[in-house]
């Protein structure tokens, strides 16, 4: 298996339409550095086949992100030449990928799940998107934007330390928020239509293939507090990272609304030396649940994964006095 925490951009640039889309990955890159992941870009005439295989081979991250053209069973680079085919694809075995790339689920997406990649997400279908100015940044596009936000939210979700699942939810519910604002804010737009079909096209295509619990991230224990369909007030929780070895420490609590499971908190804890203290104080006061709180821990640094997170928590039935 690939090098949890850590990731590889392929970001084409002088290939047809590519300066958008290249522009886009940006944002991805944005949030690794955010999130602190060991990130490899290969911009521009370094997105093509010799040095993605080269540095696939030589650094081994878990997580391949790239934009370029692409067919049922081929996904090329900046020089429209195959990076990755059906027939050549053993280098992503033990690796989660997501490819931003027309129609590659049909055929490279298996090929990658047979010959032992871990999760192949892309699209079964040809992803098209409507810009004002193709060259432009996405998210500054009137069209472009909502397109790019939507396709961008499954990796981003990924390095934010979501599962595979979550992050198709999380990408699937973009592409249904942007298809509402073309539906309602943006209706008397000429071209809204259109923006509509393409949006929802997009959103269909998505495919996931392989293992759809997999995550490119130190995996810590966390913890349950409470359970589905029962009230209590927790009066206090605290995390002891002591055995935690990164300098990052992001701790999230999910619970189910409505049925759905929400991030309804997240925080990072600076855990160098100086700054936050081992025993991490998650909730001081009380606050009521009326289903299970998840709380899930991830570290910046991959040889944490795995390792357990202590915790104490005052728990009480809802109305004990």
């Amino acid at each position: 298996m690939g090098t949890l925490n850590m990731m590889l951009n392929i970001m084409p640039y002088h290939c047809t339409y590519c300066v958008q889309g290249f522009k886009g990955m940006v944002h991805i890159s944005d949030e690794a550095r955010l999130q602190e992941l060991d990130l490899i870009e290969l911009q521009s005439y370094e997105a093509v086949k010799e040095p993605v295989w080269n540095t696939l081979e030589a650094s081994d991250p878990i997580f391949v992100n790239g934009f370029g053209h692409g067919n049922t069973g081929i996904y090329t680079g900046d020089d429209t030449k195959a990076i990755f085919t059906d027939e050549e694809c053993s280098i992503l075995a033990g690796r989660v990928v997501y490819l931003l790339s027309c129609l590659t689920a049909v055929e490279l997406g298996p090929a990658v799940i047979n010959i032992g990649g871990i999760t192949y997400i892309g699209f079964n279908i040809s992803w098209t998107w409507l810009a004002q100015n193709i060259t432009a940044d996405p998210y500054d596009d009137w069209y472009a934007e909502g397109f790019y936000r939507s396709s961008n939210e499954c990796p981003i979700a990924l390095i934010q330390g979501d599962m595979v699942s979550v992050a198709k939810d999380r990408s699937i519910a973009e592409y249904n928020r942007w298809i509402e604002i073309w539906e309602t804010e943006r209706l008397g737009d000429p071209y809204a239509a259109d923006a509509i079909g393409w949006l929802i096209y997009d959103r269909d295509g998505l495919t996931v293939l392989g293992d759809q619990s997999a995550t490119i991230v130190a995996s810590i224990e966390g913890c349950t507090i409470g359970e589905d369909g029962k009230a209590y007030r927790v009066q206090s929780l605290v995390l002891g990272a002591g055995e935690l070895s990164g300098s990052k420490v992001t701790v999230a609590l999910e619970m189910k609304v409505d049925g759905v499971v929400n991030k309804v908190y997240s925080r990072s804890f600076n855990r160098s030396p100086g700054h936050d203290p081992p025993g991490l104080w998650i909730i001081n006061g009380t606050v009521g649940i009326h289903e299970a709180l998840v709380v899930k821990v991830k570290s910046n640094r991959a040889d944490d994964n795995g390792k357990m997170v202590r915790y104490d928590c005052i728990l009480e039935p809802a109305g004990v006095n």
